[in-house]
């Protein structure tokens, strides 16, 4: 093939269609704001223990205790004087809800 035959053959890198992506739906990142008692039943209700969930998560004890209390240096502020729970520990919550984290026996 002559060098003629090789650039009438290709085509321009400009006029190739590139496949665009499967369109994703907007996630609605508020559904995940929860009121720290909201959470505290929500979490009580799962029947996990707070050494269970800090297990997962590598978050203190502590830190899920003052979640917990509604303390607010530990709550996220979304909306002037709205404070809800950080998003991690919502997530978390509804993993153990939907049954993709497996509890088992505490370990001692």
């Amino acid at each position: 093939m002559t060098k003629a035959a090789n650039t009438l053959n290709s085509t321009p890198v400009r006029d190739r269609v590139l496949p665009r992506p499967p369109k994703v739906a907007v996630i609605n990142e508020t559904k995940l704001d929860m009121s720290p008692e909201e959470f505290t039943a929500r979490l009580a209700a799962t029947q996990v223990s707070h050494k269970q969930f800090f297990q997962l998560t590598d978050i203190t004890r502590p830190r899920l205790k003052r979640v917990c209390d509604g303390e607010k240096k530990s709550l996220v502020e979304r909306k002037p004087g709205v404070f809800v729970v950080p998003r991690l520990f919502v997530v978390v919550l509804l993993a153990i809800e939907s049954g993709l984290l497996v509890v088992g026996e505490e370990s001692c």
